[in-house]
């Protein structure tokens, strides 16, 4: 029997007990915002991303703002893999499809539930810059977007990509990294292959692992 599908408050942004704001000029551009704008969107910069925001004069159509349509997309339970979610139209490479949303809650919260947790829904992510590491931890359990439906994938057709506009938190924009059909699953890696933990992988790729990547606490935790 299909089990009932967990219910969440959804959430268009990350809710965070800091939401102090970016400490990040506007852009000076006059009208549409060019190549000599000091923010733009390069989801392959390996360099912390910074977008227009709030405070820039350009319109919302500019290119250095993240817009989307909506996703159009359903929610399917698997016997293997537990929920699922599927794309429900056609998808090109580096389409942007929304944020991986939910409370963002401190390190030591995160490894907690890391540890005991029987299904988490916490997304880590770390950043290298010349200031050290930077990590952010978004807990979609209770609440969140579709997105926290995403399952592990060895062959991930979305990547998650860090950027800021209005505040220090990142967002975690989610964006397709190949074609995606309808009826497809939308996946992202859940960590490095390099380390596997125990449970079995199901995606069905033939680059599959044959197990689920395992962060231990003292890697994905480390400040």
């Amino acid at each position: 029997m299909t089990p009932v599908k967990p219910d969440f408050v959804y959430l268009k942004t990350s809710l965070s007990p800091d939401s102090s704001p970016l400490d990040c000029a506007p852009c000076d551009c006059s009208g549409t915002c060019g190549t000599t704008c000091g923010h733009s969107i390069d989801i392959f910069d390996s360099d912390p991303i910074y977008i227009c925001n709030t405070l820039c004069s350009c319109p919302s159509s500019c290119a250095n703002k993240i817009s989307t349509v909506g996703l159009k997309s359903t929610v399917k339970y698997d016997e293997k893999k537990g929920w699922c979610l599927l794309s429900l139209s056609h998808l090109s490479s580096f389409t942007y499809i929304g944020d991986y949303t939910g409370l963002i809650i401190s390190t030591e919260e995160a490894r907690a539930r890391h540890l005991t947790a029987g299904v988490n829904y916490v997304l880590s992510i770390r950043e290298q810059s010349e200031g050290g590491t930077f990590l952010t931890h978004i807990d979609a359990t209770t609440h969140g977007s579709e997105l926290r439906f995403m399952n592990h994938s060895c062959s991930p057709n979305v990547i998650v990509v860090p950027v800021r506009d209005n505040t220090v938190h990142p967002r975690a924009t989610c964006w397709t990294n190949s074609t995606v059909k309808p009826g497809d699953e939308l996946c992202i890696s859940y960590g490095s292959p390099k380390q596997l933990g125990t449970v079995v992988c199901y995606c069905g790729s033939p680059q599959c692992s044959g197990y689920l990547p395992f962060q231990t606490s003292e890697n994905t935790f480390l400040d």
